[in-house]
This record gives C-alpha cells, structure tokens and sequence, in this order.
C-alpha cells in the first residue's frame, strides 16, 4: 500500500470518527457552550474543539511525522500536512440547521491529495483525490455544462469581519445577468453544491485553507475552475475563493473581487 493509498483509507475512517463525534454534539447542541470569536455568526462551541482534538490526536498516531492545522488550534505547516474543519457552518451547527459538516484534507507541498466531507445531518459523504475524481456517496460527480447566466444557480458568502461591499457587489451583479443568488453559510457544501453541478458557482471574499483544502480539491477534480490559496500566508491571513463551472467563468468572475 502506497503512502497516498494508506492516508486515503486511514484519512477517511478518522474524517468519519470526527463527524460521528460531531453528530453526537448535533443531538445536544442546546446544552454547549457558545464563545463569539469574531462575531455572533463565527461561533466556536465545545463540540468544534472536541471534534479537532479527536483528528488531531487519530492523525498523530496514525502519521506522526506529518504536520496538523486546524481551525481551532493551528498547527506546524510541514511539508506533509492535515488540515481539519471539525464543523464548519458552526452557526447553521447551534441553530439546528443541516447544513455543516466535517472537513479533513491531506495537503502535500501546499496542494491537497486527498479532501473528505461528511455533512452527518444529511447523511452525505463526499471524497475526492487529486487526479482520481470527486464522488459523492461513492458514484463519481461533475459540474454542470450550463453556459447561460440567466438560469444560474450562484452561492455567496459573507465574513461578518469584513465590509459586505464586495459580496453584495457581485451579488448585485449576478442577478442583474438573471442568476438566483444564495447564501447557506457553511464553505465546504458551497463547493460541494459546484461540484455536483447543483450550483454552478460561488464567490467569498475571506476564507482560510481549512475552509476549502478539501472541499477545492473536490470541486477540482469534478471538473470546476477555482482560485484559492494554499500558500503558507493564506493560513494566517486568508483570501478569496472562487469556484466556477467552466462555461461560466468568464461571466461569473467578472463580478468578483480577486
């Protein structure tokens, strides 16, 4: 078994124990505790740490040598590197809404290798490698072909750290062309959306490479156009993500900030 092999089946089985541990806080969520980190909508509650430390820890005894980052504890950027999300969509996690899930991507030389996504409450798994396809629930997905704005289906996101001009710039612009416009506040089923060609595009002006190392290598390798960075600044600083399918590029990128 090769090294990429090995972290493939180990990766996915600890990316599953994360959001087993995850769906067992979604029961009692209104017994956590809630720290604001940034603002009401950047929640961090006990079941996020939980879930980190449990990757965290799977993952150093499964691959001591290779780095960790996640969202909540940071990390050492190696060479070989996991990147975790325990929940991200924390906000849509506390008010009892779907749409969260667990992200684990292994990063090798600042370019993910492997992604998973595990949305619990939808009973949903997404898993992609680089080079060997996105797949969803094991059958293999693609974006859409659909090259017409006007029947666009376009997500946006919004940091509430920043000034909403931008986002609500390309929002704005988007549907002057005719595209239904929406926001489901949870980065890793945004991309997943692209990736199945159930929407065919999203723009957020601020993100971190725990928010998209895997779920950008999945829209990638179902075939979207994407800008993100995976630099070792973007870990600290953050930037902006585009996801597109190819025939919209064009006409959807014109009205994003990047």
């Amino acid at each position: 078994m090769t090294d990429l092999s090995k972290r493939l089946h180990i990766g996915r089985k600890i990316a599953e124990n994360g959001a087993k541990l995850a769906a067992e806080y979604f029961t009692r969520r209104d017994t956590l505790v809630n720290d604001s980190k940034l603002a009401p909508l950047d929640l961090v509650t006990e079941a996020d740490r939980a879930v980190e430390n449990l990757l965290k820890s799977e993952l150093a005894k499964a691959f001591p040598k290779d780095g960790f980052w996640g969202e909540e504890t940071g990390g050492d950027l190696n060479r070989s590197l996991w990147v975790a999300d325990p929940i991200d969509g924390t906000s849509n996690f506390v008010a009892g809404l779907p749409l969260w899930g667990t992200s684990l991507a292994y990063v090798e030389d600042g370019e993910a290798k492997l992604g998973f996504l595990i949305f619990p409450a939808l009973g949903t798994t997404y898993e992609a490698t680089k080079g060997g396809g996105a797949f969803r629930d094991g059958k293999q997905i693609y974006t859409s072909n659909d090259d017409r704005m006007d029947c666009a289906r376009i997500i946006f996101g919004r940091s509430p750290a920043l000034d909403p001009t931008n986002p609500l710039r390309f929002a704005s612009g988007v549907l002057a062309e005719g595209a239904v416009i929406y926001a489901f506040n949870c980065c890793i089923f945004n991309l997943s959306r692209v990736a199945e060609g159930a929407c065919h595009a999203y723009y957020e002006e601020h993100v971190h490479p725990w928010d998209y190392a895997a779920a950008g290598l999945l829209a990638r390798e179902a075939g979207a156009n994407i800008i993100m960075d995976m630099s070792p600044n973007a870990y600290i600083s953050g930037g902006s993500l585009l996801a597109s399918a190819p025939a919209l590029w064009d006409a959807v990128r014109k009205h994003a900030a990047m």
